[in-house]
Formats: structure tokens, C-alpha cells, sequence
């Protein structure tokens, strides 16, 4: 973690120059109040007990470049974490990516707690940026990883209708979200750009994230619900890259802004206040969008918005 976390300082410069987009703050407009939700509601129960599972998937049509001591590959290795509900399946699919110089198992506190409100976690360990790379974590690799990680999707789709698989039954192809933290968010926002979209994803969060330079076009055409998450005294990504993601996203787009809010929690203090409320407007997100449920997307506002805390806007329409 003490590693984790001075990477995470030492990498300013590096993550300014991958990201686009301007650091000057965009006007948070005043929300409309109407929410635009699926038309079908289900409601999950309280709590699953969870396990941990693993699996690699090898993208064989991709390489992974030279990198330092690393000679490079001829193609893509991804270790991939689940933390799966124990219970009858399919289970809405949640993808999560991992923030540079971490693992998915950082973030075992948050992929637990999405796991026990009944959603399948799968966590991908991308080639190059996380901690154990072969010849160090680097961060330019995140252009790749939108296509990592919809080649992750296919392969758990796929295992979900084998019968031979542990994870026959599990994976609900129809209720799929993507969401990540710090370069995972900047993974995520590829699903927003002509470069790397996929019609899977039903929804995506990104916590401290950014757009970074994809080839492609940002936003256009692209209308899937979005939940942003930053802290407005982060030191590593600038809150204003979340705010010009929040003005330049089509709508239905969520802000939740935790006051005076560093860059590191989600990573290294999973059980603060700050996170917890990120988490709990994160689970109503998705009960909102993969399971149609109203009143979770109303409820966010309640719960983003606690005074001295946390802040909460949304665009609906």
C-alpha cells in the first residue's frame, strides 16, 4: 500500500500528459429533478456472501509492447479477479478497473461490498499498468485497456453459456456496467469515445477519472448513463477533469463531488465516510440502470448530498 501510494504521488506529470481536456473549471449546471430510468423495477436482497475467484485470459490478436527490461509479447495476458455472490445466477456483470501501479486486489474492500449487493465483479489486472508489470508500471499503456477489458467481457460472456465452466450462469450478458478508479476511470471513459465503445456496457462509473487522448471521437452519439466521483482537493487528477467530463458527457450524467476529497481513498481508506457515501450512490447507480430500479436513482440525491460532506448533481434529460 505505502508503494501504491507513492507511485500514485510521484506520477502527477504522467497522468496530466496522457489526459485531454482542459484543467479550467466547467459550470456544474442545477439538475432537473425528473429521472429518465429503465422501465422495468426488481429490487436485490440485502446481502450475498461472496468468493474470490481467478482466471487469465490471454488476447492472442493483440500485443503488449516492449517495455524496459521487458522484451514485450505477442499478445495480451490479463489476470483476472472475480468476486462472485453466492447464489442462483445470472448476476448483473460490474467491470472494474484498477487505478496505475495498483491491483484489483486493492480494491477488494469496494468489489466485496458490490459483490454483496448482488453483482458480479470482475476485476482485470491490465499488462502494463498494474504493479507488478514486467519492467515497471507504466502509464501510457491505458489507450490499450478499453479493448482489454471488452476482450475480459467477451471471454466471461462466453464461460457464463459453458456448461463446463465454473461460470456457467453467472454472468447476466443483458445488465453489463463498467467502472474504475483513478487510470481505471480513464479506462472506463474509453467507452465514451468512436475509439473503443461497446454496446454491452449499460452504464459507467469513474472515480477521479479523466478522458484521456484516445484516437476517436469523445461523446458523440454515446448516451450511456455516466456516475462521476471525485474529490475537489485531489492532488493527483484535477476535479476539473471530472467537471469538464460532467459538461461535455450526454445526459443522463451524475457528479458526486466529496468535499475536500483527496485522490488515494478509494484505494487506501475504504471504510471512510467519504468512500462509504461514494459507494452507497454507486450501488443505487447501478440498481437504478441494471436493474431498473426508480427509486435507487432518487435516493442518490439524498445520500450524495451531506452537508460539509459531499455534494450531488445530475442531468437527466
Amino acid at each position: 500500500m505505502r508503494r501504491f501510494l507513492a507511485g500514485v504521488l510521484a506520477s502527477v506529470a504522467l497522468l496530466g500528459a496522457c489526459g485531454g481536456g482542459d484543467d479550467d473549471a466547467a459550470e456544474t449546471a442545477d439538475p432537473p429533478r425528473e429521472t429518465d430510468a429503465p422501465t422495468t423495477t426488481t429490487t436485490r436482497p440485502e446481502r450475498y456472501e461472496t468468493e474470490i475467484r481467478e482466471e487469465t485470459y490471454v488476447d492472442a490478436s493483440r500485443p503488449t509492447k516492449a517495455n524496459g527490461e521487458f522484451a514485450g509479447a505477442p499478445d495480451r495476458t490479463l489476470r483476472v479477479v472475480f468476486h462472485v455472490p453466492q447464489g442462483d445466477g445470472p448476476f448483473p456483470v460490474v467491470l472494474f478497473s484498477h487505478g496505475w501501479i495498483a491491483t484489483p486486489e486493492i480494491y477488494a474492500p469496494i468489489a466485496t461490498q458490490i459483490a454483496e449487493a448482488g453483482y458480479l465483479v470482475v476485476a482485470p489486472a491490465y499488462p502494463l499498468s498494474n504493479g507488478a508489470a514486467p519492467g515497471g508500471p507504466i502509464v501510457g499503456d491505458v489507450l490499450n485497456q478499453p479493448v482489454d477489458a471488452s476482450f475480459v467481457l467477451d471471454q466471461v460472456l462466453a464461460a457464463s453459456g459453458d456448461e463446463a465452466s465454473w461460470l456457467h450462469g453467472l454472468a447476466d450478458a443483458e445488465h453489463v456496467a463498467a467502472g474504475g478508479h483513478s487510470l481505471g476511470g480513464f479506462t472506463t471513459m474509453g467507452f465514451f469515445n468512436s475509439c473503443c465503445t461497446d454496446d454491452r456496457i449499460d452504464a459507467a462509473f469513474a472515480v477521479a477519472g479523466n478522458m484521456p487522448g484516445y484516437e476517436g471521437t469523445p461523446y458523440e452519439g454515446i448516451d450511456t448513463p455516466i456516475l462521476l466521483i471525485h474529490g475537489d482537493q485531489d492532488e493527483l487528477v484535477p476535479y476539473a477533469r471530472s467537471e469538464a467530463i460532467y459538461a461535455d458527457a450526454n445526459p443522463p450524467k451524475y457528479f458526486l463531488t466529496l468535499l475536500g476529497g483527496k485522490h488515494a481513498p478509494f484505494a487506501t481508506e475504504p471504510a471512510g465516510e467519504q468512500v462509504q457515501i461514494g459507494v452507497a450512490v454507486m450501488l443505487d447507480f447501478l440498481d437504478g440502470y441494471l436493474r431498473g430500479n426508480e427509486t435507487a436513482l432518487t435516493d442518490m440525491t439524498e445520500i450524495g448530498n451531506v452537508e460539509g460532506v459531499s455534494t450531488f448533481v445530475e442531468e437527466t434529460t
